[in-house]
């Protein structure tokens, strides 16, 4: 007998449980789910009884998100069952979002990994003036109906114009996936403190550099992205994380990074002079993921850093994460072999 209601994933503090909900629900699978955070993934068509059903349970849970996937359903009608929704996430591809209109005013997270089939399929925005979590994808530039709107939180794909970014005062973290746009817009992000390039053009981080506030950079598989040294002007950069970035050979001089305290380099092949780091006075954390090209000499030069407390190396052998704990002698995971030795 399959049940109609599985969960699919414990919660923790980093990510909530994930339960999937199928045909045919009733009462008594509702009376099992998880209280709390959590988010509660459609598996199946349901009915509009079952979505009835299923909405009356988020009146009760406040704290639990509503998520649409893999090809369900065509049309996003079935809101209408949600008058008390809090959080929506649409995965699928959808023939027809006017459904988006019974999303109530009070929505506080909602985030479209989909192209909408019609360009005003977004002017509902405008109502939801208690949101605070966004995210968009398919869309050319943001649309004017996020004017004023207390996001704190914007997720955007594949979008090419950043100039409406003026329009989120309150924006504090910004996930750009996918997007080949100038950053130039940042600038007047009095608040951003977190922000991530995932794959995409924006090669030029030189507008970054206004960004007082930013305390989390990261990077991944960005194209034309070859230099990095607008990273060291942040006076509050706390953490910076680089993956997958070809263009990048050097680091750029840190002795002015008061902040940095936490440095993560991912498969960055093209990177193998690590004196900079040995510079940067606040360095208490730095993982090296994926450095295979790197010999152990490369992360010498770090013996006696007056700051760093804890690494994460990986060398791509043991003899060579081996030889970097025999030099560096910080706790941490060396390949899987910690420091101190286990006894």
């Amino acid at each position: 007998m399959v049940m109609p209601v599985i969960t699919v994933a414990e919660g923790s503090s980093a990510y909530p449980a994930r339960i999937e909900v199928s045909s045919p629900l009733h009462p008594r699978e509702l009376r099992s789910l998880p209280h709390g955070r959590c988010v509660v993934q459609l598996g199946s068509l349901l009915s509009m009884g079952e979505h009835e059903l299923l909405g009356t349970w988020f009146a009760e849970h406040p704290d639990a998100e509503l998520r649409v996937y893999a090809g369900l359903p065509a049309t996003l009608d079935f809101l209408r069952a949600y008058p008390r929704l809090t959080a929506l996430t649409v995965d699928s591809e959808v023939t027809d979002a006017s459904g988006l209109a019974f999303l109530p005013d009070s929505l506080r997270s909602l985030i479209i990994d989909c192209r909408l089939p019609q360009p005003n399929d977004l002017d509902a925005l405008a109502r939801f003036r208690s949101l605070d979590t966004l995210g968009l994808s398919g869309i050319r530039r943001l649309p004017d109906s996020v004017r004023g709107l207390p996001v704190t939180k914007l997720h955007l794909g594949n979008v090419k114009i950043l100039d409406g970014l003026g329009h989120l005062p309150h924006l504090r973290t910004l996930r750009l996936r996918n997007a080949s746009a100038d950053l130039t817009p940042l600038i007047g992000l009095s608040y951003l403190e977190d922000l991530t390039l995932a794959v995409g053009g924006c090669g030029d981080l030189g507008p970054l550099a206004e960004l007082s506030s930013l305390r989390r950079f990261s990077a991944w598989l960005v194209r034309g992205l070859d230099d990095v040294s607008p990273l060291a002007r942040l006076p509050k950069l706390e953490d910076a994380y680089l993956s997958k970035l070809r263009g990048v050979d050097r680091l750029p001089p840190l002795v002015d990074a008061q902040s940095l305290a936490k440095v993560t380099l991912e498969h960055m092949r093209g990177l193998s002079d690590l004196g900079p780091l040995r510079d940067a006075p606040a360095l208490r954390l730095l993982s090296l993921i994926e450095m295979e090209h790197l010999q152990p000499e490369d992360v010498a030069v770090l013996v006696g850093h007056p700051t760093l407390t804890q690494v994460h190396i990986g060398l791509g052998s043991d003899r060579k994460n081996l030889a970097v704990r025999d030099a560096l002698r910080i706790s941490g995971s060396y390949g899987g072999h910690p420091w101190p030795p286990a006894n």
